[in-house]
């Protein structure tokens, strides 16, 4: 059965988490100062609510973002006519000031940023310099234009509309906008005529302090005892609608359920409610209002409710959705506003003015238990993406995505050293060829002004960089360099890098020997069927296309006709496909060793390593334990296993088939299925998330056998066979692949046909021979020696015509 998995941990060796752009223009863009508006944080209206709680979530992700260098300086601009910051706002700040003119801020060396927390509550006039002055970075958190939704309530008067139409006209200062939906992004876009490419959506984050407990799991449904309702001072919020459609209904009222209104109302105002409660037919006990809730005890009322109703009619964003999936209970709200974008499902939404739907909608919770729990289910993850790690993240992303371009300083365009400008996926990309890239490329940061461009969200970065930017920023500077190298592979993760390498050229390193996957999936059954009629020089069928996609053992041409034509030189990893491309189109390439990129622990040949490992994994001291690297799918001899591991029981052998990768499971259901008719599916071992890199590294360490297969046979590679290698795991490879690898004899070869019987053969052959109990050290340690990344460099910088001598000396 599959294990219960937990996120991948971040990974530390790897480099910081930052944006796509966010050192693109390193030197030049770094700020040193971010200045904050500051007025929603001293406003008693707006610190505690909905406004200073989003906007001091995310100050803080700024202040503990890993910056490039020493970390800006956060500033307070401050009004001093109003409330000074209260202490749990203050210590986000290093400097409060209440100076607004940039020109008294000193002389302050680097880039400058601006943030507003709130542009349509406070006189943007107060802050005029920091707008008007266009060397500042101006962005602006933006929540919704609900003032041209209701301009009878917040519209009324004169002095309203004023202020209202100030605020909308120094908008137009800004370059960039951090808004809380995408109903609110599109508002701003439609309404107020912002440029799209200025806008994006940070959403906002749940307080960790109503996030659940570790181990905290739902109440079950027998246990909860009201509807809960979100609500608040302003009738937008709506709560009539809930208390109507709870009062009218018999079912819940005979079914115990309660309704529990959260908010600060008056007296006056609750009176109102239960006159209309009873009018209704509700009774006084079953209605209940309470306010001023710590978040402890706010989780607990979401957490015992069978059911959150969020009955406003507008919004720009919902919190209370989220917090209420944080508690484990389902919400149901109001088709207005941000809501569709939190709550997808139409049936569990209604309108504003019709609390019969509610009701009925309240009355299937209450009595169908499979509707209530299927809800459940549906929601009970939501708020996992809006932590405040990611909405953080999310918020970094935005601002530095649309950061103004400016040119690096002279000190990158010295001649001191090569300029190399690499196109490729990066971590955290769940790519084998962002692992390899960011690995074995590193050398070259000590030899070159290395630049990095990637189409990769939230890629990780290295120190020792000269920047790293988008694959698009690289179009009108690529004269620039002294070499620009596009990595091509066979997904989603190189769409824009191939793009560019078709459009612009330069030398690309292909790291798979086909690419028929990448046409397919990517540019689509048309391209892909244009593509193999020109290689194939005939025409080509959709569906012969079809079957070679299904079964690429044969596989006539290798779609990489458009990629071999446009680079110079085309680079690739294995003597076989470069034979074969030399075959079908014509062109010699150059080959470099295969390096392998994973960091391993120091010990992991040691015999202690490997009982440690297991014991961390909890396996048995009796189970031999067979290990697939990588991600579980198509073209990896993974239907050869099942068989393989039913053979293995037979001949007496306990055994556990590990898949140490994520699983592809519209592919992996059918192994799953194979291994259940033979009653083996409960030695199985599989993942259907992304496997964290400790994980993948105990399993390298406490398995006993590796086994990695490939079903095609033009020269292919196995970044997870080269682990394997590495770790000095006894493992059992088909004989194509093994010769490609030049894998060490500690890798036993069976015949590329793929036979059970021979795989199982293979695996206790090496089980006689204890090699899997005391690991073989001195050829794993000669092995890796001869793949190591600086080696790796030192051969691309030769192939590239460029001058290796510095790091020839360092070898």
């Amino acid at each position: 059965m599959p294990p219960e998995t937990k996120p991948a941990a971040p990974a530390c060796s790897r480099g910081r988490p930052i944006s796509v752009l966010s050192e693109a223009l390193m030197s030049a863009t770094h700020p040193v100062a971010i200045y904050v508006d500051a007025r929603a944080l001293q406003d008693p209206d707006y610190r505690f609510r909905g406004i200073g709680q989003h906007a001091s979530s995310l100050l803080e992700a700024l202040r503990r973002r890993s910056w490039n260098g020493p970390r800006p300086r956060l500033i307070a601009v401050v009004d001093v006519a109003r409330e000074p910051l209260h202490d749990q706002h203050r210590r986000i700040f290093d400097e409060v000031t209440s100076r607004t003119s940039p020109s008294n801020m000193g002389s302050r060396k680097g880039a400058v940023w601006y943030i507003t927390l709130s542009p349509m509550t406070h006189d943007p006039v107060w802050a005029r310099h920091f707008l008007e002055d266009t060397s500042i970075y101006r962005i602006c958190l933006f929540y919704d234009l609900i003032q041209l939704q209701y301009p009878e309530r917040y519209l009324a008067n004169a002095k309203a509309r004023t202020e209202f139409l100030i605020c909308l006209s120094w908008l137009s200062r800004y370059d960039a906008f951090a808004a809380i939906s995408q109903f609110t992004a599109d508002e701003l876009i439609a309404r107020v005529k912002v440029p799209a490419g200025k806008v994006f959506v940070s959403h906002v984050a749940v307080r960790q302090s109503l996030e659940p407990e570790v181990n905290e799991a739902p109440l079950p449904r027998s246990e909860r005892r009201w509807i809960v309702v979100a609500g608040g001072g302003d009738p937008r919020k709506n709560v009539e609608c809930a208390i109507r459609a709870h009062a009218r209904s018999a079912k819940l009222a005979e079914a115990g359920i309660k309704l529990v209104i959260f908010g600060n109302y008056p007296e006056t105002m609750r009176a109102e409610f239960r006159s209309i409660y009873a009018e209704e037919g509700g009774t006084f006990k079953d209605l209940q209002f309470l306010a001023h809730q710590t978040d402890s005890e706010l989780h607990n009322i979401y957490r015992q409710g069978l059911a959150t109703v969020v009955p406003s009619r507008a919004e720009g964003f919902s919190i209370p959705i989220i917090e209420s999936s944080a508690a484990g209970t389902p919400a149901l709200a109001s088709d207005v506003g941000a809501h569709p974008e939190l709550i997808r499902d139409a049936a569990w939404r209604f309108d504003p003015d019709d609390p019969e739907k509610l009701q009925a909608q309240l009355e299937k919770l209450a009595l169908d238990p499979v509707a209530w729990t299927e809800l459940q289910t549906e929601q009970r993850d939501l708020w996992q993406g809006y932590r405040e790690r990611i909405i953080g993240q999310r918020f970094i992303d935005g601002i530095l995505e649309r950061q103004p371009a400016q040119l690096p300083s002279a000190a990158v365009l010295r001649k001191a050293k090569p300029k190399i400008a690499i196109l490729t996926p990066l971590p955290p990309a769940h790519s084998g060829v962002a692992d390899y890239s960011a690995y074995t490329l590193r050398p070259l940061k000590a030899v070159a002004d290395l630049h990095m461009f990637t189409q990769t969200p939230g890629a990780f970065w290295e120190e020792g960089w000269a920047g790293l930017g988008r694959v698009s920023d690289l179009k009108f500077r690529s004269d620039r360099f002294d070499a620009v190298i596009s990595i091509a592979g066979n997904s989603d993760h190189h769409s824009e890098i191939i793009d560019y390498l078709l459009e612009n050229g330069g030398a690309c390193i292909a790291h798979d020997a086909r690419q028929l996957d990448f046409y397919m999936h990517v540019k689509g059954a048309q391209k892909t069927v244009e593509l193999a009629s020109a290689e194939m020089g005939r025409p080509v069928s959709l569906s012969e296309v079809t079957t070679w996609l299904q079964n690429q053992r044969n596989l006539p041409v290798l779609f990489l006709s458009e990629i071999v034509r446009a680079a110079n030189p085309t680079i690739v990893h294995s003597p076989k496909t470069a034979d074969i491309i030399e075959q079908l189109y014509g062109t010699k390439v150059k080959v470099l060793p295969f390096a392998q990129y994973r960091d391993l622990p120091a010990d992991i040949l040691e015999t202690s390593c490997r009982e440690s490992a297991r014991r961390k994994l909890g396996i048995p001291s009796d189970e031999v334990v067979l290990t697939t690297f990588g991600a579980a799918g198509a073209t990896k001899g993974l239907e050869a296993l099942i068989p393989t591991l039913g053979m293995l029981h037979r001949w007496g052998v306990k055994a556990r088939l590990v898949f140490c990768g994520e699983a592809q499971m519209g592919f992996f259901q059918h192994i799953i299925d194979a291994a259940t008719r033979i009653d083996i599916e409960p030695y199985l071992t599989y993942f259907d998330k992304p496997v964290s890199e400790e994980t993948y590294v105990d399993y390298l360490a406490a398995s006993d056998i590796g086994i990695q297969l490939r079903e095609y046979f033009m020269g292919g590679l196995s970044g997870a066979l080269n682990d394997c290698i590495a770790a000095g795991l006894p493992s059992v490879a088909n004989t194509h692949l093994a010769e490609a690898m030049n894998a060490p004899g500690y890798v036993r070869r069976v015949p590329d046909g793929l036979s059970p019987v021979l795989i199982a053969e293979a695996v206790m052959e090496l089980l006689e021979q204890g090699i899997h109990l005391r690991r073989p050290a001195e050829q794993a340690r000669a092995a890796h020696a001869e793949r190591q990344p600086k080696e790796y460099c030192r051969q691309l910088l030769a192939a590239l015509g460029i001058d290796a001598g510095a790091l020839s000396a360092n070898r």
